[in-house]
């Protein structure tokens, strides 16, 4: 049978996949499918060294290893519980965001980075009352309704339920998903199909607010 080895971090690996692989594995019976959870970093390496024939990141690389194909482009949302005073405003702005408490991501993540930079070029400060490694667990504390949060609403936007709001967020900050490939070696046939698959499915309109990459 064909192999397909396909990784991912833990935030896409659990709120995105194994949807995909599961839906093409029935497509093709015959076909072995792995999936890898890996930290961006590792994934990126996996790939440039050939272990993996396919993984999806939000991260930027600039690997010479490593082959990228772009999937899907979204902006940052703001999460707030869905009886918040915020949850019923057009639009969210750092203003509105300097005295509500809020959930952050790490300093680790480029997302971060990017947040701090808006509320730094609108003269304001975010102060957290939690840092958390995870979008997935940012926006549960959304949900326990510790405060509020921004981030990425690929893919956690698509799982969140009735008891969050998901709000725009402006000034924009951009995101993107890709996918990589290892450049020194073809792309397999199992990994082009795949890709077509993810492309040609629902997957990229579940998310709200996201639209999918036309470059």
């Amino acid at each position: 049978p064909s192999i397909l080895r396909v990784a991912a971090p833990p935030t896409i690996a659990h709120r995105f996949l194994p949807g995909p692989p599961a839906a093409y594995a029935r497509l093709h019976p015959n076909m072995r499918i792995t999936l890898d959870v890996l930290s961006s970093d590792v994934l990126v390496t996996q790939v440039a060294e050939g272990r993996i024939d396919l993984a999806f990141a939000d991260v930027n690389t600039g690997h010479a290893g490593v082959r990228v194909e772009p999937f899907l482009t979204t902006e940052a949302v703001c999460l707030v519980p869905r009886d918040h005073a915020l949850a019923g405003r057009p639009e969210i702005t750092p203003a509105d965001l300097v005295d509500q408490p809020f959930i952050a991501l790490t300093r680790r993540h480029s997302a971060r980075i990017a947040i701090d930079a808006v509320f730094a070029e609108a003269g304001m400060v975010c102060r957290p009352v939690i840092e958390t490694s995870t979008a997935v667990s940012a926006a549960e504390f959304v949900r326990e309704g510790l405060g509020v949060t921004l981030l990425n609403p690929f893919p956690v936007a698509g799982r969140l339920g009735a008891d969050v709001a998901v709000l725009p967020f402006r000034p924009a900050i951009r995101f993107a998903a890709s996918f990589l490939l290892p450049s020194s070696v073809p792309v397999t046939p199992a990994a082009l199909g795949f890709m077509a698959h993810v492309r040609g499915g629902t997957a990229p309109h579940a998310f709200r607010l996201a639209q999918p990459e036309t470059a």
